[in-house]
């Protein structure tokens, strides 16, 4: 799986002529690096990139896929194509989510020890003005 943003500088000139159209310019990236489809069709294998957009949108090969496991569901006696076709969807869309909000919270700035600068000004000059600690390097 691979992610992608249609709001990206270069992405969002794209997106405003067809929404769906940086999530396939990524399925072609992902073709062409390294040439991982011609490598994987020298081995046999099929190579299909199942990219989905960062806001919730899904690439091509990725739609064919899904409806692929929805038409096998189907097959097998489950819920009826098209609404196992949107619960994979919505299955997705929510762990692209997690993995988004998980991604945002690593990356964001941690807690400060004081609410303001102001409390963290007054705790220094508190420190200062205490007395050294017996037998600290300073008491000597």
């Amino acid at each position: 799986m691979a992610v992608t943003s249609g709001l990206t500088e270069t992405a969002l000139p794209l997106a405003a002529v067809d929404g769906g159209m940086p999530a396939r310019v990524y399925e072609a990236f992902k073709r062409q690096y390294l040439q991982t489809e011609a490598q994987c069709a020298a081995q046999g294998i099929g190579f299909v990139p199942f990219v989905v957009e960062a806001e919730g949108g899904f690439g091509t090969s990725a739609l064919a896929v899904m409806s692929q496991f929805a038409d096998d569901a189907g097959r097998l006696g489950y819920a009826d194509r098209d609404g196992r076709a949107a619960q994979l969807k919505e299955r997705v869309a929510v762990v692209l989510q997690q993995q988004n909000a998980a991604a945002l919270l690593a990356r964001a700035p941690r807690a400060r020890a004081y609410p303001t600068p102001a409390a963290s000004d007054a705790a220094a000059w508190a420190a200062a003005a205490c007395p050294p600690l017996r037998g600290s390097a300073q008491a000597a």
